[in-house]
């Protein structure tokens, strides 16, 4: 926002004051990666007394996910999406699928992700949402052990190894029980391949979302179903992605 001041002082990061003219201008505030720019006012003496910017705290330093074991937002109505167990939690009051508007907040994401909303003189679009084309497909040759002849398993290995995206967000099974979901962040095809096949119970998949930042992922894939994906979508702007593929799968239900 542009404020007016009397004075102008342009701090380095080594704190050295590069003094600027002393005539009434307007001011913008703004973080550059060497300086800092901040109003000051003159002291009795004429000389500057510069005051450093207050930066606003970045929102993942107040965010506290839910611990083991703790009640979620949505109580009997979550679905354990994972949002909740990482930072992002703080934005979960308009991300969430089962609070407040929840589903209905679908409407507004959708012009937002595919440039427009639902033609209403489409009763297809009407169902199924925003499309270009509906297609049946299935994989001449299986893939052994997956669901619906691996079509997603297929699909997100070729992505990886294309280099269309760098990660994989895919849910793997716990080596002891095959229906205890394991969300991972693969990098390698054979990562996404141990994901293959259905797991029909709730799964935490965005749970990884801090992983991504962490890895310096910047171009993902996320394979999930619709409370997921509504509540990706929702944060999917804080991710500092370039770009973010989502492969929609049936839910548990």
């Amino acid at each position: 926002r542009n404020l007016p001041c009397k004075n102008l002082v342009a701090q380095k990061t080594s704190h050295s004051p590069l003094p600027l003219p002393s005539a009434t201008a307007m001011a913008t505030f703004s973080i550059l990666p060497s300086a800092v720019f901040a109003c000051s006012t003159s002291s009795d003496s004429g000389a500057p007394n510069p005051r450093p910017a207050k930066l606003r705290p970045d929102w993942r330093e107040k965010s506290r996910p839910i611990p083991p074991g703790g009640i979620y937002p949505a109580k009997d109505h979550c679905s354990r999406c994972g949002l909740c167990d990482t930072y992002y939690i703080a934005h979960v009051k308009n991300a969430c699928a089962f609070l407040g508007e929840g589903m209905s907040r679908v409407e507004t994401l959708e012009p937002v992700v595919h440039g427009r909303g639902r033609k209403q003189d489409s009763l297809d679009e009407t169902y199924l949402g925003v499309y270009e084309d509906v297609l049946y497909a299935r994989k001449i040759e299986p893939v052994y052990g997956a669901q619906w002849t691996g079509i997603v398993t297929t699909i997100a290995v070729e992505m990886l190894k294309s280099g269309k995206v760098e990660a994989v967000i895919c849910v793997q099974s716990d080596p002891e029980d095959r229906f205890t979901p394991r969300p991972v962040l693969a990098r390698t095809p054979e990562e996404v391949i141990a994901a293959k096949g259905v797991k029909p119970t709730l799964s935490p998949n965005l749970n990884t979302l801090a992983l991504v930042e962490a890895a310096g992922v910047k171009r993902l894939l996320f394979c999930g179903v619709g409370c997921q994906v509504q509540a990706l979508r929702s944060v999917e702007k804080y991710l500092n992605l370039e770009k973010l593929y989502v492969l929609g799968t049936n839910c548990v239900d």
